[in-house]
């Protein structure tokens, strides 16, 4: 499986990706992003399976980032450090919504 990471927060990013690779899950972290305007030209044209997507970033947040991208041809899981955005997250069609810090 192929994903994207995205989060305002570097050491997040890093700390997922550090956690995909030590569940030893075939998961291939393609690209990682801190800033999600510099996240959507490669989003819209790299093919891959899952978007790890924050929600709470400065300029533009996770919600108003799929809104740019149009139709979603892969899935989505919400990493955030908020729960009060769980029933938006699954109107969009998320698949999970994993509240940080991220547990094993």
């Amino acid at each position: 499986m192929k994903a994207v990471l995205i989060d305002d927060e570097a050491y997040a990013t890093e700390l997922l990706d550090m956690k995909l690779r030590k569940l030893n899950m075939d998961v291939q972290v393609l690209a990682t992003f801190n800033q999600p305007e510099a996240a959507l030209a490669f989003i819209r044209q790299a093919p891959f399976d899952v978007l790890f997507l924050d929600i709470e970033m400065p300029r533009l947040n996770g919600f108003d980032l799929l809104e740019r991208v149009g139709p979603l041809p892969f899935d989505v899981i919400f990493t955030t450090a908020y729960d009060q955005y769980a029933i938006r997250a699954f109107r969009v069609s998320a698949i999970n919504y994993l509240l940080k810090p991220i547990q094993e």
